[in-house]
């Protein structure tokens, strides 16, 4: 992943005409990844600190979407492919800390990425048709009452040509 993001990072400075900034972020990540995988540069006191940084960073990056979902009662355009898959990415790390790593600090950080995730997909069964039947089912026109008049009943107005249109082509008749 990390790879990944460092790819996506080189690629948009370098598309963007940026060739000077993209090598020295690129030589400058170079340089943190190695530091990272050096003992003896990077001790294991600061690697468990920048590993317990990530707990606040996940937990605060869902609340603002929970509490957005709470205020609208609606999930609006999240995509509930994503929620259930990040549910079922973090239940599953919360499964292979527990047998596999025996480091509280990783544990923590998966089980509290878990409850976000719950809180969410909760969230998003619960809300799953809420403003659904509130949608609109004619144009605005419509609702406002049709103030086109009788003999233009079943026409539509094209605000960008001002020509009224039928379901056999264009109306010449303008208003």
């Amino acid at each position: 992943m990390g790879s990944q993001n460092y790819l996506i990072t080189l690629m948009l400075l370098w598309y963007k005409d940026r060739h000077r900034d993209a090598v020295v972020v690129g030589a400058a990540l170079f340089g943190v990844f190695v530091a990272m995988m050096t003992r003896s540069l990077v001790g294991m006191g600061l690697l468990s600190f920048l590993q317990a940084l990530t707990i606040p960073i996940i937990v605060s990056s869902r609340i603002p979407q929970i509490y957005a979902i709470y205020k609208n009662k609606s999930t609006g355009q999240l995509s509930a492919f994503a929620v259930f898959n990040y549910l079922a990415g973090t239940l599953a790390r919360v499964f292979t800390t527990l047998t596999e790593v025996d480091d509280d600090l990783v544990l923590a950080g998966a089980v509290l990425a878990s409850i976000v995730n719950v809180v969410l997909a909760a969230q998003m069964i619960y809300y799953w048709n809420a403003g659904k039947s509130d949608l609109p089912v004619h144009s605005a026109q419509q609702r406002k009452g049709d103030r086109r008049g009788k003999q233009d009943r079943g026409k539509k107005f094209s605000p960008w040509s001002g020509q009224r249109h039928t379901n056999e082509g264009i109306d010449l008749k303008t208003k």
